[in-house]
């Protein structure tokens, strides 16, 4: 994921500085946009664990942004977008969760308080802009929050393929299509984590595979 979104950096670097290019690079708004619109379907395959954590990451992100826009003199308009981009996410998880709803509404917001325009990632000590931690962040988060998935849909998907091989396979439609729904939702959660780290290089995150891998920090408060 990181090599495809360093290329995309680049790609999206130099449309930017040449409109006229032949070559249209997604933007990461229309990337998230894009996503949400299959997210509702997506997340019902979660299980709650993950969608919780998910939720929180969505939801903690778009307060954080939010916050940001306030305190903001030049892009508070571009960080009010975007947090409302997050808050939307949050609400589709949200809405697929079975139990109690884990969003706080409120989180900790002393560090972006007191670090409004740079910050340490508390990831792995990077200093970058406050906007492109955040971001980063929660692009970790929901990577967390997938990987389960994404590692028993590709053993659903391997297992599939070699029955095929072995002529066993069931031609089933019903399993047929619940494959077709895992890989969709793999696709969906896929493209909306790698939209905010898009979005955390598009605002200044260092494109670099090290930082850009460090595991995410240990609260959502």
């Amino acid at each position: 994921m990181t090599r495809s979104a360093l290329a995309w950096h680049v790609a999206y670097q130099q449309s930017l500085a040449t409109p006229q290019a032949a070559i249209a690079v997604t933007s990461p708004a229309d990337m998230t946009i894009k996503a949400q619109q299959t997210l509702g379907q997506a997340a019902k395959l979660l299980a709650p664990a993950q969608l919780e954590l998910a939720t929180r990451a969505e939801d903690k992100a778009g307060f954080s942004t939010t916050l940001l826009a306030a305190r903001s003199d030049s892009d508070g308009s571009a960080l009010l977008k975007i947090g409302d981009r997050h808050h939307a996410a949050a609400q589709q998880l949200a809405s697929a969760i079975p139990g109690s709803d884990p969003r706080k509404a409120v989180y900790s917001a002393q560090p972006l308080l007191d670090h409004p325009v740079t910050m340490r990632d508390p990831a792995n000590g990077v200093e970058a802009p406050t906007a492109a931690v955040v971001e980063a962040n929660c692009s970790r988060f929901l990577l967390e929050a997938f990987q389960g998935f994404a590692r028993n849909t590709t053993k659903s998907h391997k297992s599939a393929s070699q029955q095929g091989k072995d002529g066993s396979t069931s031609k089933s439609a019903p399993a047929q299509t619940v494959r077709q729904e895992q890989l969709s939702a793999l696709t969906t959660f896929s493209a909306l984590a790698t939209a905010h780290l898009y979005t955390a290089l598009e605002q200044g995150y260092p494109a670099n595979d090290d930082l850009l891998l460090a595991p995410a920090g240990s609260s959502q408060e």
